[in-house]
């Protein structure tokens, strides 16, 4: 009885808890927090998981090491790092400590490590994400221990506390303890906005490296054109090896000294502004040179003098160094990878936009989309066809979902991406000053559409169109977004999206929207997969959904997507004599007829709407006769609805809700599809 024992406790300590099996989470879409996970008699001997995130930002740090030794290291530099927090352990020595963020947090991660044979790594787990609190572990076959202090003992408004900055020193470090126990095996791609330059941050405690050894590594790392944050990122990196001292200095002054953008006046300012760094350092600078080829791992045989004859040489790895890549970089599972460029095409009124924009207001919001599980991030939609459509898509599905708030940005104007020049660089900026004000990654891009944002170009020419690609490229790796471009259908539908072929052989994920107009329902297909499998189909048909009146007094309206089987036609009508077709038809009375609806924005957020409240509803079904009341309270004269019409109230809501046929709050029930219908 563990779950109806201890998660309402745990709910009242402030924490979002829901039911698990073992470590897999009972409810769909549980990311979202459903009111089912409250019910805590009917999942009464389930596992309790705690939903991170939320209202008080709540974040584990996830020490997933089995050497013992460097385990302990790991943990004593987070209770130095982070603070004493409650410590959760499943199976030893690996071990993970519970704090609150000081704003959202998503997952970010060292690299992963081969330690004594066995994958190593420390991972911060945040919105989106959930862990085991209490339960039997599935290998140990034993219950989770909390050593000291438990989250019982510890309302969730009271956790140790950490800002970002925390995070990255105590990553870096932790990325420094592995380092010195075992083998890199693969980069992190989930290491918060910087992830776009898949760099690593080694602190350069505890010892720092040889002089000729940093010089040796520096040879192999380019600088013809680096980005001037990149610079900016070496020269921190230099003085948090070797120090502040002059051969340092000149050390990054000659490495400066290879761009013919270098200046030595700006170079020496920027050394002198550096103050003390703690989070980056040698292990930065080895691992930047390994992608170019520096013998990482050993000492360096080769003089820099030779490394420096052979920079220009093309990076070549062995069979013997290749090792399985297990860590996952896709944010929308088993469809979108991070920093990859996606095509989605359909012909016109094919709802090809309503589905981007459903799948990134998902991602955006950190809910699951259609079965797939989402890792939250922020979103910039570049409306190029103007910004009207958007506001109004983004209206229906915050009212058709109930959410008023989510990590989602409109750039509403058009863009030039043909000319580099021109405003891929404003892009870039807009997309990293974004990342910054919700202090988490901007995981995508959409821009809407492919051929507006070609500015005149023409989509049949490998030039113009590769110039496009150029330029989505440079997004992608000076942002580390995910690109995804809105386009049409080619006259020939068999031959996939209109324009010059280098397109699809540049793209990773290429997806198609047709639409069945007899049916009403739409259909997407992945067409190409460049690193994963290629999934199946999904059907789907637009709801429409009332936004308001204009000044005319007429609906304005927009449109949701609502999954339906394929092939199948819209259902326009519940079965007659059902309990669903019932509740609707009491609910149509409702509106159309006895005038109880009143103007109200279901949330913060939300259009003014026609509303009812739920507790109008109910006392509208007990009077109809569709809920039945009795004695409820055990004394004589406590009337109210029976337990058995309660839940048939809820679950009966629920379904209608899921249908598209009305929307609904805790307090608050509205009609959709059509208001006044």
């Amino acid at each position: 009885m563990r779950y109806q024992k201890h998660g309402a406790a745990l709910a009242e300590q402030g924490y979002d808890t829901t039911p698990l099996k073992g470590k897999v989470p009972m409810l769909t879409g549980w990311q979202s927090r459903p009111e089912a996970a409250q019910d805590f008699a009917k999942y009464a001997s389930a596992n309790i998981g705690i939903v991170l995130g939320g209202e008080h930002n709540i974040i584990a740090a996830d020490i997933d090491v089995r050497d013992a030794e460097a385990a302990s290291e790991i943990k004593a530099l987070a209770i130095d790092i982070l603070g004493a927090a409650p410590e959760r352990i499943g199976a030893a020595p690996k071990t993970m400590l519970i704090y609150r963020a000081a704003a959202p947090a998503t997952k970010r991660k060292t690299a992963v490590y081969d330690v004594d044979g066995n994958d190593a790594c420390v991972e911060i787990l945040g919105s989106g994400q959930q862990f085991v609190a209490s339960g039997i572990h599935p290998d140990t076959k034993q219950k989770y221990k909390w050593p000291k202090d438990s989250l019982m003992d510890y309302p969730a408004s009271e956790l140790p506390q950490v800002t970002a900055d925390d995070i990255s020193e105590f990553l870096a470090a932790a990325n420094t303890v592995l380092s010195n126990h075992g083998a890199i095996k693969s980069k992190s791609l989930s290491n918060g906005s910087d992830s776009s330059m898949r760099r690593l941050d080694f602190s350069s405690h505890p010892k720092e490296a040889e002089h000729n050894r940093i010089m040796a590594a520096l040879a192999y790392v380019p600088n013809e054109d680096v980005h001037y944050d990149d610079w900016v990122y070496m020269a921190h990196a230099v003085k948090g090896a070797l120090g502040d001292n002059a051969p340092a200095r000149d050390l990054f002054h000659r490495w400066s000294e290879r761009s013919d953008k270098h200046d030595a006046a700006e170079c020496e300012r920027l050394w002198k502004s550096i103050g003390d760094v703690k989070t980056i350092g040698a292990g930065t600078i080895f691992h930047m040179a390994a992608d170019h080829g520096y013998p990482l791992g050993g000492e360096a045989d080769k003089s820099p003098e030779t490394a420096t004859e052979n920079s220009d040489a093309l990076p070549l790895v062995w069979a013997r160094d290749m090792e399985a890549v297990t860590d996952t970089t896709d944010f929308v599972e088993d469809l979108l990878g991070e920093g990859q460029m996606s095509v989605v095409y359909g012909e016109s009124n094919s709802g090809k936009t309503f589905w981007a924009t459903d799948l990134a207001m998902h991602v955006a919001a950190g809910k699951a989309w259609f079965g797939r599980e989402v890792e939250t991030g922020g979103v910039i939609y570049v409306a190029l066809e103007g910004g009207f459509g958007i506001r109004n898509r983004v209206a229906a599905w915050k009212l058709h979902h109930g959410v008023s708030d989510m990590a989602f940005g409109v750039i509403p104007t058009s863009i030039n991406m043909l000319d580099p020049d021109a405003d891929t660089p404003r892009l870039i900026d807009s997309i990293r000053g974004a990342a910054k004000s919700i202090d988490a990654p901007i995981r995508m891009v959409v821009i809407d559409t492919l051929s507006r944002a070609l500015a005149g170009g023409n989509e049949n020419s490998s030039e113009d169109l590769g110039a496009c690609v150029m330029n989505a490229d440079r997004v992608r790796n000076e942002t580390g977004a995910h690109v995804m471009f809105i386009h049409h259908s080619g006259k020939d539908q068999a031959k996939g999206a209109r324009g010059h072929s280098l397109l699809r052989a540049a793209t990773d994920t290429e997806i198609e929207i047709t639409r069945d107009h007899d049916a009403g329902v739409s259909i997407s297909r992945v067409a190409k997969q460049r690193e994963m499998e290629i999934g199946g189909e999904m059907a789907f048909e637009l709801v429409s959904m009332q936004l308001g009146e204009n000044k005319r007094g007429k609906p304005v309206t927009s449109c949701v997507i609502k999954s339906v089987e394929a092939g199948a036609k819209r259902q326009k009508k519940l079965r007659p004599g059902s309990v669903d077709a019932q509740m609707m038809k009491h609910i149509h009375r409702m509106f159309m007829e006895d005038g109880i609806p009143f103007k109200a924005h279901p949330e913060a957020g939300m259009p003014l709407i026609n509303v009812v409240t739920q507790d109008q509803l109910r006392g509208y079904l007990v009077d109809a006769g569709w809920l039945e009341t009795g004695n409820v309270g055990g004394e004589t004269g406590n009337v109210g609805v029976l337990p058995a019409s309660r839940k048939k109230k809820s679950n009966t809501l629920n379904r209608l809700e899921n249908l598209g046929y009305l929307g609904q709050t805790k307090n608050h029930v509205w009609l959709l599809e059509n208001q006044n219908r």
